[in-house]
């Protein structure tokens, strides 16, 4: 893994990629990816991540919590996104479902991300 950072972080600038925050977390601490991938971020993909889950149920389980009530130190993340003045997309990564549970969604994106 350790070839990969220094493979992203001494890449020309114009290198960017989607900085997917709950993916992460199964290699580490969301907001450490944060500020180790820094500006180069354009896209946030947003989706939960839940360490008790992943680490008793498999690894398929870690992603069935809804969002903001997983393992994702949020504020944390916010702060290493205010850092670098990120200001780009941001996407829920989330199951589809029908109006109420996206108008949830929704709430929660504006809740995780204090919007």
């Amino acid at each position: 893994m350790t070839w990969r950072v220094s493979l992203i972080t001494s890449a020309a600038p114009w290198v960017q990629l989607h900085f997917d925050i709950g993916n992460m977390m199964r290699w580490g601490v969301a907001e450490h990816w944060a500020q180790v991938l820094g500006k180069r971020s354009v896209k946030l993909d947003v989706k939960e991540y839940d360490l008790d889950r992943a680490m008793n149920e498999g690894m398929r389980k870690d992603f069935d919590k809804p969002l903001g009530e997983g393992s994702i130190h949020w504020p944390a993340v916010r702060a290493e996104l205010a850092k670098i003045n990120f200001s780009g997309w941001a996407a829920a990564e989330v199951k589809a479902g029908d109006w109420d549970y996206l108008a949830d969604v929704s709430q929660r994106m504006d809740r995780v991300l204090d919007l």
